[in-house]
């Protein structure tokens, strides 16, 4: 028998950790101090939202560092199940990024025993004695994840906003201001169709039951614009041809006047 297998199973201890009532003392503690969950990297099993609004909901989430036993062989750790996530919200103001399985993140752990406070919603008192329990984690975003496909870019160019689907705004009143007093340069406003994320033709659609105003010295469109009623309450040109000033060579046999000049 090796000198190894003769000391049965170690699990923690070190060959110092019996030497002294000081050493021993100091085992006993991190032996305790290991039995308190305070943050793990997590993996998500199971999400109780689909990106729809709701309330905030809850994940079932597994730790991803294994544990070990007393001769060092791993063995993964059980699911946490209905773990609170994280949302960026204030009041009925949010952003809604529900977390989706298999994300990576980080979830922390209370020092008392959250369960009524997770029913109630409200000041309640602790569910039981327990603290520092796994059971009482909370799931506060995503690490180590891998390049999104959707998504709010701020950096030195400005904000970007992607999506491979659709962008939809919905609001009572939606202003687009490109102010010129923080910039010397003509404001600017993008909006872009690409067809790189698409697989059929891009499309821009504006519907407002009322109207649209729009205050701007030139408008330029690249493509033919069909429409009812154009309306120019002080002019409108065609081919550089004023339609209020504009005049017509003779008549014609049928009656209509000749091309403008």
């Amino acid at each position: 028998m090796s000198n190894e297998e003769s000391l049965g199973r170690r699990g923690a201890q070190t060959p110092n950790s019996s030497t002294s009532d000081t050493n021993a003392q100091s085992f006993l503690v991190r032996q305790i101090l290991a039995t308190l969950s305070t943050s793990k990297v997590v993996k998500i099993i199971a999400v109780t939202n689909d990106g729809a609004l709701s309330p905030v909901g809850f994940v079932d989430v597994q730790p991803m560092v294994t544990q070990l036993d007393g001769d060092g062989q791993p063995f993964p750790h059980s699911v946490i199940f209905n773990i609170p996530y994280f949302r960026l919200q204030g009041g009925t103001d949010a952003v809604i990024i529900d977390p989706k399985v298999g994300d990576i993140g980080i979830c922390v752990f209370s020092d008392r025993d959250i369960s009524t406070v997770k029913e109630t919603r409200d000041i309640a008192k602790p569910g039981s004695m327990r603290s520092f329990s796994a059971a009482d984690g909370l799931y506060i975003g995503g690490v180590l994840n891998g390049v999104p496909e959707q998504f709010i870019m701020f950096n030195e160019d400005g904000i970007k906003v992607v999506s491979p689907t659709k962008i939809r705004f919905e609001a009572p009143v939606i202003e687009l201001v490109a102010e010129t007093s923080i910039s010397s340069e003509a404001p600017t406003i993008t909006v872009d169709a690409s067809t790189s994320a698409a697989t059929t033709a891009p499309n821009i659609t504006m519907d407002a039951s009322g109207s649209v105003a729009m205050t701007t010295p030139n408008v330029t469109a690249s493509a033919t614009i069909t429409a009812p009623l154009v309306k120019g309450t002080t002019d409108v040109e065609y081919a550089g041809k004023s339609a209020v000033a504009h005049v017509h060579t003779g008549g014609t046999i049928s009656g209509l006047t000749g091309p403008t000049v």
